[in-house]
């Protein structure tokens, strides 16, 4: 039997080591060899061992045994993670979200309308939200930062199985074309230049019966289509969430997308506007009571 002289593991421990050992010593030493160093994600200093032969595989096991047991080295602390946004739901709150799931710690850096000029030219993309991770310079776009936070926690929110993604991803495209389609009503009240009409046009009477006129269509036809699309894919999943059993980032981004229609500080877009169909109404419920979720909102008032 060898006898291990000293060997040290550090990193993610040994996942497999599966190496079949020759007749002899030497080929054993060169099958472990090989397995150690197709580890990746840790160091190992194998120092020495002793020239004892047991064919039974002794040697193997008990390299095996010993990095399965060895302690993980420390982790260090965990990122420092700060969200930049005004004091809205709107894009960073599907990001805050998925923070508030997975019980990570974020500094919730909510700024005044009026700090924006001064902040805005020092942005990246001359837009919040900003994700700051260690202090580091701050990354924007926000379906990137939901992507990323999703794949921290246990990795529930962002499903990695190749199936399971694309629901999640099929589900957060259906919201953005719903957010584009509503994104002219939009801006028709707040930068109409933006769609080719004069700066300040939104001010003037004509601009005003223009931002009622889309808004008041979006509410009568577009909306409900969309709608009918989620409950279709409700019913795919059971009723329950919009892309399987468990919340996801689909839902991160689909419950603030819909809560903004329900506030009352959209002109022309009443309050009751969902209510048409019961089962989403049904499904934003659900998500609202998620412990995790509850307590969040509930904070906010």
């Amino acid at each position: 039997m060898f006898r291990v002289a000293a060997a040290r593991f550090a990193g993610s421990g040994v996942r497999h080591l599966s190496s079949r050992a020759g007749s002899g010593a030497g080929s054993t030493r060169t099958a472990v060899a090989k397995g150690l160093a197709a580890l990746g994600g840790g160091s190992v200093l194998f120092a020495a061992a002793a020239a004892e032969e047991d064919n039974s595989g002794g040697f193997l096991s008990s390299i095996t045994s010993l990095f399965s047991s060895a302690p993980a080295e420390p982790a260090g602390p965990p990122p420092a993670f700060k969200l930049t946004y005004f004091n809205i739901e709107a894009a960073a709150e599907k990001v805050r979200l998925a923070f508030v799931l997975y019980g990570i710690d974020f500094v919730d850096d909510r700024i005044q309308f009026g700090e924006w000029a001064d902040l805005k030219p020092k942005t990246k993309y001359g837009q919040l939200p900003l994700l700051s991770i260690d202090g580091a310079e701050p990354v924007a776009q926000s379906l990137a930062m939901l992507r990323y936070v999703g794949r921290l926690g246990d990795g529930s929110l962002y499903p990695q199985c190749k199936c399971k993604m694309l629901e999640v991803e099929e589900a957060m495209g259906l919201t953005e074309d719903m957010e584009r389609a509503w994104r002219p009503c939009l801006y028709a009240g707040m930068r109409p230049q933006e769609y080719g009409y004069p700066e300040g046009y939104n001010k003037t009477e004509d601009g005003q019966a223009l931002v009622k006129k889309l808004r008041g269509e979006f509410v009568a036809t577009t909306l409900p289509k969309y709608l009918t699309y989620i409950e279709a894919q409700l019913d795919k999943h059971g009723g329950t969430f919009i892309a399987g059993d468990r919340i996801t980032i689909a839902d991160c981004h689909l419950l603030p997308t819909l809560n903004k229609f329900t506030k009352g500080f959209i002109d022309h877009v009443p309050t009751d506007c969902l209510n048409t169909h019961p089962k989403v109404v049904a499904y934003m419920a659900r998500v609202m009571a998620d412990p995790k979720i509850a307590a969040w909102y509930a904070a906010q008032k």
